[in-house]
């Protein structure tokens, strides 16, 4: 992936890309906002569990809400550039499609937070230590889900 970055940044300067045409320029901007979007749920999906350091999102997060409009238009330069060369790139469709379940994740995160406060019950167990241990593989969490199971018979 450097390889492909290094060799898009040399193929010509950022203003060429004003030249491509504008389908291409629209489906790279489309793409970054999707990134985005991912980047932003997932970290505010897993910070909560994970810390706010976790998986590297930290960073994404912050430039999918704080980067100026200059910086986020030479991202979909950049981005255009780097799909003429890469092979290694998701398409759009998986990109939306990503973007979309990460949303989701972080929809069901929420309402999981929001359950470990209500119901006294699952307090104990929906604990971002308890979480984490849980999806650390199958096997804890099958376990997990028969903890949750027995608290809500109770």
């Amino acid at each position: 992936m450097l390889r492909d970055i290094s060799t898009a940044m040399r193929a010509g300067k950022l203003a060429d890309v004003i030249q491509y045409p504008q389908g291409e320029i629209e489906n790279a901007r489309d793409d970054l906002r999707n990134a985005m979007r991912l980047a932003t749920a997932l970290y505010e999906a897993k910070s909560w569990i994970y810390g706010p350091n976790a998986f590297g999102l930290r960073m994404m997060n912050w430039v999918s809400k704080k980067a100026t409009q200059g910086m986020k238009c030479t991202f979909v330069l950049c981005w255009v550039k780097l799909q003429r060369v890469s092979k290694h790139l998701y398409s759009s469709a998986q990109i939306a499609s990503l973007a979309g379940q990460a949303e989701n994740i972080h929809n069901d995160s929420l309402k999981l937070r929001e359950l470990a406060k209500s119901d006294s019950r699952l307090t104990p167990i929906l604990t971002p230590k308890r979480i984490r241990k849980a999806l650390k593989d199958e096997i804890s969490f099958r376990r997990f889900l028969k903890e949750i199971e027995a608290a809500t018979m109770a």
